[in-house]
């Protein structure tokens, strides 16, 4: 789902949006983030209530995005999961 952008009055939006870069397109959703639905890693965290833990936040983006990012492999990514699951578990096991 598109980040809803207020309009302003007297402006093309639209020429706005055409004139942006592909790198100024990305810096804000980049493709590697993003589903064939439009949805973006950001909206599922907020939709399930993860935003402010970092650890689950991370798993999720490394799974949603795994291998589709340039210079990372699939098992790259897989391997980010593990590192910051097997961290949360020991910060639960601490009590934290």
């Amino acid at each position: 789902m598109p980040i809803p952008r207020p309009k302003a009055e007297n402006v093309d939006s639209e020429k706005i949006d055409s004139e942006k870069t592909e790198l100024e397109k990305n810096t804000v959703r980049p493709a590697h983030y993003g589903s064939k639905s439009g949805q973006d890693v950001i909206d599922v965290a907020e939709d399930f209530g993860i935003v402010d833990n970092a650890y689950k936040f991370n798993m999720l983006k490394y799974l949603l995005r795994g291998g589709k990012k340039a210079g990372n492999s699939e098992l790259q990514d897989m391997t980010k999961i593990k590192v910051y699951l097997e961290r949360y578990i020991e910060k639960l096991e601490r009590g934290e």
